[in-house]
């Protein structure tokens, strides 16, 4: 994944994610065809403009918002075609007004559509954690360590699921969880869609040995 300042706002950073180099790219195409069609059910019917997109917010890692794009993803996949790339903006998060897509109802929607996105990458690539890391969480890279709890919260009801009484919490930005928040609901409560996605990029970016992290810091 290769990261640049976007041409036309050096403040927004530009995510390149190509096919056949980087591990995101069949994962994250699914996602933007999904979100794509989601999208389009719920905002302003008038015609999309390339260039045009819809963002998620970030709550845990901080006021940013991933911006994706709304042409390009349905009309391949129509066509049974995938783009050679796809550009992802992260920009400081811009406030806007609510739309039908913040209502809690339709909100959940949003994040039941990226649950089986986040956890199909994570355990495509468990393997290879495991084979350079051990099959002992505590000795994986503090990013996968904390992506581990989120993708079992996933398949807990959006709730912590720590089952070891004695583990060491998990540390990401200002969340800290461990067996105290055990039960503890974090989807829109903590974690937003913005934050999900972010985990994917740097859990990608961890196994490639590329400081993702350090760069967003600039932001």
């Amino acid at each position: 994944m290769k990261y640049s300042p976007a041409p036309n706002n050096p403040n927004n950073m530009e995510l390149l994610i190509e096919k056949g180099k980087d591990r995101l790219f069949s994962t994250l195409h699914t996602y933007l065809v999904l979100n794509a069609c989601f999208a389009k059910g719920f905002l302003p019917p008038e015609e999309w403009k390339p260039g045009d997109w819809f963002f998620y917010q970030c709550k845990a890692y901080g006021p940013l918002e991933i911006r994706l794009p709304l042409v390009g993803p349905i009309e391949n996949a129509k066509l049974g075609l995938e783009a050679s790339y796809m550009k992802l903006t992260v920009a400081p998060l811009t406030r806007a007004p609510d739309s039908s897509l913040s209502e809690p109802n339709v909100h959940a929607y949003v994040f039941k559509m990226i649950f089986p996105i986040f956890t199909e990458f994570f355990e495509n690539h468990l393997g290879e954690i495991r084979s350079c890391f051990g099959d002992t969480a505590v000795n994986w890279p503090p990013i996968w360590q904390f992506a581990r709890i989120v993708r079992n919260a996933m398949a807990h009801g959006s709730r912590i699921n720590i089952a070891n009484p004695n583990a060491a919490p998990v540390i990401w930005k200002s969340l800290s969880y461990g067996p105290a928040q055990n039960g503890r609901e974090i989807f829109g409560v903590d974690i937003e869609v913005g934050d999900i996605l972010m985990l994917m990029f740097l859990i990608s970016s961890a196994l490639d040995g590329v400081d993702l992290a350090n760069k967003l810091r600039e932001l």
